[in-house]
């Protein structure tokens, strides 16, 4: 019989953060199937460093979603959050990403099967979080390893597998709020259920099924002042909008912008700037969006004798998400003279001193519609997953065959605040019928109704993919040998996946600065086959060598073949000596291969490079200052039906050290190097080197006479404008990172003031750097805002615990190292982001059987997000996808089990 070593037990305890027990209360000779491994063995008896966190106590701390959940990862850099979804067609999705090499290269999994990846998800291809049901949860098991030799492709920088509940007897109901101190927005709810019959031990059968509900409730730019606007000038940040109300208007031939309320503008939300009307769009945005999950999972299971056991699994959940952002910007519109509106015209309605500005001839005006509020959009994902799985064994085989099916489903909705194009540009000609309108005051009732009418509301885009797949494996002993059994796994994967995109055309050719006027349908599909065969050799007493190799062919790409090789050493009982060696691959993803084109804003204004060449407005060459001057242009993103796959090898060494039967310490170092890397470049990286990206600038005088009447810009007189970039996917060069993660736990024994914890967890990255082409220098991103996001040279998570007989308590700090920021200012403006330092605080009473109260604060100190100059989303005076700025909250939860 296999037995627990100290050393085994030395492993459990560095890997749990938040607890440090054996999981789901196992038998400690039980073999159990370990993430990163197809060969069951006894859990802590691993050479890969393999991370538990469990679901109850990450619910003492007020995580109540997956996303929430992979905060909880020290080598987790994720820089998509919902958050992000403000402004960007990303579904609401959410992704991990473990050493910063980008979601795309982290494995998710559920119960150690594949879940479809997000179809809708700009730019990046992976599994959203947010879909994972993730009130039924048990733990989460993260593997900072490649893994390719034993998953496939994703699983380059490792594997994070959310493991629900085997069965489940009883009912349990389970609720929880966090509220802001802070006035304003950000509220969090979450209640669930778990109800279960039957035992597979007693009964040979069990069926249970659980329903959990999630809602955020939004939270404004102007709830907090860190955020509130766009016109920072003491920090240099000055995103405004050259697209305004009362609008900005040029007239042909004549040089200059003009605003009738000029120079004192329409404050607050037209502010005078570099001598036009500029637009603070932050006020009318959300920094949180309004999401609500439900989720839900149904599993059946029947013991078909003693070493067998047949079950079905189906999971389920809807994520939809309502933002906000600014009122939609319409430029190029033509204004006749004999509009009532006309400034200083025939209507005479506002004067114009400027003695060069024509008053009978036509002006082309730039108008924001903040009559009619932010456009407002729903992206709602629906994801499920049914799955037939068959686990067993025979004379010491353990087998398993698994069928599945995955689909997801994601819609994209606007609600409020998109207008026809068409219809405003009729209302300030005077055509078709439409009233007059005015683009520099209040509208007339009449004028009101008609542009309210004018809103494009209804669906306009939806999204499919579909995964199915079989999968077989059999592991067990095949030669005994004088340090033990030699171990056997292979196992066989087939899986077909297929996405399509279809647009309402009816809609998105009407709506102005949607982004959607050029998209077109798409579709594409694959089927892939894997193969892979892993042995455990004891080739002496205390020393264990794993050998893992994994063949996969793709209908698109061909074949590929990745081996693995770890080692795991115990010299003496006290200490774990670890490593491994394994190279990688990641086929593009059918969005990045397939994905249509559309166009969205750069994230940041920038100086058109030919005629506002370093801020200064080319006139001799036709510029327009409210056109081509700071200003966040046209963005055209796509699939890339030329990609080819990525290469990857990865290596690391580590040890596990247990000075006493109570402490432990873990110390990992891991090398990464990533080829042929699948991609965008940022608008930080075009616009920094306009002559060595000129091809991806392309003027108004480059596209059809359909595509520029869709381009606001291009119907602005003056010049040859900016048209778009492109920033269509394509292969960079190579990546390489390296560092070290520490793990560390203590546990006292029981006192007369109870029982003490503490744990720790960290990640230090020694490098990190890129190429953006092969054979290019590399750019460093380790502590430096650089194409796109920075990387946080240090992140930790500290829990410290006490407990005594039905009391309970936690403090945890999350700590992740600021860096150079952005810094796309002046220089007298550069800045460096300051160090992240929260410390949340948690008491839980179980004083009445199957009743667990907790009260906490999370973030007590109300500490605010450090200030960052970046310009990569509508969110402004803070990194919206690192910093959190709901501040200080309370957290209340119960759990009543009966």
């Amino acid at each position: 019989m296999l037995k627990r070593s100290k050393i085994n037990t030395a492993v459990l305890l560095a890997l749990g953060v938040v607890a440090a027990l054996p999981v789901m209360g196992q038998d400690a000779n039980q073999r159990v199937e370990i993430t990163g491994s197809s060969i069951r063995s006894i859990a802590g008896q691993t050479s890969l460093p393999i991370t538990t966190l469990k679901a109850d106590d990450l619910a003492k701390a007020g995580v109540t979603s997956a996303e929430q959940a992979i905060q909880f990862i020290a080598s987790n850099q994720s820089s998509v959050t919902s958050t992000v979804s403000v402004g960007a067609s990303n579904g609401g999705a959410a992704f991990a990403d473990l050493r910063g090499l980008g979601a795309a290269r982290t494995l998710v999994l559920v119960n150690g099967k594949r879940m479809v990846n997000n179809p809708y998800n700009g730019g990046t291809s992976a599994v959203d979080v947010n879909t994972i049901p993730y009130g039924a949860v048990d733990r989460v098991e993260v593997l900072n390893d490649g893994a390719s030799a034993i998953y496939g492709s994703d699983a380059v920088a490792g594997v994070i597998n959310f493991i629900t509940r085997k069965e489940y007897k009883g009912i349990t109901v389970n609720s929880a709020i966090t509220e802001p101190t802070t006035s304003g927005g950000g509220k969090n709810y979450d209640l669930g259920v778990t109800a279960g019959v039957g035992s597979l031990n007693q009964d040979k059968w069990n069926l249970f099924g659980g329903l959990s509900y999630r809602k955020q409730d939004p939270l404004a730019a102007t709830d907090r002042d860190f955020s509130k606007t766009a016109f920072i000038p003491a920090r240099g940040v000055n995103k405004t909008s050259g697209t305004t109300f009362p609008g900005n208007y040029v007239q042909s031939g004549v040089t200059g912008n003009f605003n009738p309320s000029l120079p004192g503008c329409n404050t607050p939300s037209s502010i005078p700037s570099g001598g036009i009307c500029r637009f603070d769009y932050v006020p009318f945005i959300n920094t949180i969006p309004e999401q609500e999950q439900l989720s839900a999972i149904v599993k059946g299971s029947y013991a078909v004798n003693k070493d067998n056991t047949v079950a079905l699994e189906y999971v389920q959940s809807n994520n939809t998400l309502s933002s906000k952002i600014s009122p939609t910007p319409l430029t190029g519109n033509r204004m006749p003279a004999t509009n009532p509106y006309f400034p200083g015209g025939v209507g005479g309605t506002a004067a114009n001193s400027d003695p060069l500005f024509n008053k009978t001839a036509d002006i082309s005006v730039g108008w924001r519609q903040t009559s009619l509020g932010g456009r407002a959009s729903e992206s709602e994902n629906k994801t499920n997953r049914i799955l037939l799985d068959w686990q067993g064994s025979f004379q010491n085989w353990d087998y398993s065959v698994a069928a599945m099916q995955s689909k997801s489903d994601v819609t994209n909705t606007f609600t409020g605040g998109y207008v026809n194009r068409a219809g405003v540009r009729a209302g300030l000609a005077g055509t078709g019928g439409a009233p007059w309108l005015n683009p520099f005051g209040a509208q007339t009732a009449d004028g009101q109704t008609y542009l309210t009418a004018q809103q494009v509301i209804g669906q306009v885009q939806s999204a499919s993919g579909k995964l199915q797949g079989v999968k077989g494996e059999v592991s067990g002993e095949i030669y005994k040998m004088p340090a033990g059994p030699l171990t056997m796994a292979v196992g066989l994967e087939y899986y077909k996946d297929s996405v399509e995109y279809l647009n309402n055309f009816a809609l998105i050719r009407q709506a102005a600065s949607s982004g959607l006027d050029l998209a077109e349908d798409a579709n594409g599909s694959r089927n892939w086959t894997g193969v892979s065969a892993e042995f455990n050799i004891p080739v002496v007493k205390n020393l264990d060598i794993n050998l893992a190799a994994r063949w996969d062919n793709y209908s698109d790409f061909g074949s590929t073949f990745n081996p693995k090789a770890s080692f795991r050493w115990t010299p003496t009982k006290e200490l774990l000596m670890r490593g491994s060696i394994n190279t990688g691959f990641r086929a593009p993803s059918l969005y990045e291969y397939n994905g249509p084109a559309f166009i969205t804003n750069t994230g940041n204004p920038w100086d058109d490079p030919v005629l506002c060449a370093g801020g200064t407005v080319n006139a001799a060459a036709g510029g327009v200052k409210s056109r081509d001057c700071g200003q966040q242009f046209n963005s055209q993103q796509s699939g890339n039906s030329k990609l080819k796959p990525e290469t990857s090898t990865a290596w690391g060494l580590g040890l596990v050290f247990q000075p006493t039967a109570a402490s432990t310490l873990s110390v990992d170092y891991w090398n990464y190097t990533v080829k042929d890397s699948i991609g965008v470049l940022s608008d930080e990286v075009i616009f920094g080197n306009p002559i060595k990206y000129a091809p991806k600038f392309v003027r108004c005088s480059q596209v059809s006479a359909a595509v520029a009447a869709t381009l606001d810009n291009c119907g602005i007189p003056g010049g040859d404008p900016l048209g778009y970039v492109i920033q269509q996917t394509i292969n960079l060069g190579t990546y390489k990172t390296t560092g070290v993660d520490f793990a560390a736990g203590w546990r006292s024994e029981a006192t007369s003031y109870g029982r003490f914890s503490a744990n720790w967890q960290a990640t230090y990255v020694l490098s990190y750097e890129y190429q953006l082409a092969s054979g290019e220098d590399y750019n460093n991103n380790l502590g430096t805002y650089f194409n796109g996001n920075p990387i946080s040279r240090y992140r930790q998570l500290l829990n410290f615990g006490w407990q005594m007989n039905a009391w309970s308590a936690n403090l945890l700090n999350h700590y992740s190292r600021g860096y150079n920021d952005q810094n796309a200012v002046a220089a007298q403006y550069t800045n460096t982001v300051g160090s992240i330092n929260t410390w949340d605080i948690a008491g839980t009473w179980t004083g009445v059987k199957g009743v667990s109260l907790t009260a906490g604060v999370t973030n007590l100190f109300n500490q605010a997000p450090p200030f960052s100059n970046q310009g990569g989303g509508f969110q402004v005076g803070y990194d919206y996808r690192y910093g959190n700025p709901i501040g200080r909250a309370l957290l209340l939860r119960g759990v009543y089990s009966f």
